[in-house]
Order: structure tokens, then sequence, then C-alpha cells
């Protein structure tokens, strides 16, 4: 939403990539530079607009670190730490 692309995020196709089986995730992008803290927001704001229920935003999750930039170990080390809480 910072760059402009989408004004509403009910109209994000995100639905129709999660039935076709695309691996969507919620990242953070150039945080210095758009002065970003986070993601909780962002994920508060998409589980309201994309009507989302746990088993989408557990996936979400799991996508963002298995797209990770880093390395498989540190990859399987995240998930075992958020499954273990999730």
């Amino acid at each position: 939403m910072a760059l402009g692309y989408m004004y509403d995020l009910r109209t994000h196709p995100v639905r129709y990539l999660l039935a076709q089986g695309v691996d969507v995730s919620i990242s953070p992008d150039d945080p210095g530079f758009f002065d970003a803290t986070g993601t909780t927001l962002d994920y508060v704001y998409i589980y309201l607009a994309w009507g989302l229920d746990l088993r989408d935003m557990k996936q979400l999750c799991l996508n963002s670190i298995k797209h990770a930039s880093t390395d498989e170990e540190h990859k399987k080390e995240l998930t075992e730490f958020f499954n273990d809480r999730w």
C-alpha cells in the first residue's frame, strides 16, 4: 500500500492466487525507506480485507519463512520455532 498500487486491499487478487497454489507472503519492503517497523499491522489489515481464516494466516507466515533470504538451516530453525508457538 505504501507504493500506492492498491488503494483498497479488498480488490487485491490474493484469494485467486492462493486458490491457484501461489505462495503468497507478507513481507516488509525497504523498512528504512518507508519507516516500517514490522508486519503485524499488515497482517491485521489483510486478515480483515481478504477474509482469511487462521489456516490461511499460518500459511502466509510459513511462506514468508520459506522464501526468506537466509540459508536453509536458518529457515528450518525458524519453521520449528514458529510451529512450536502456533
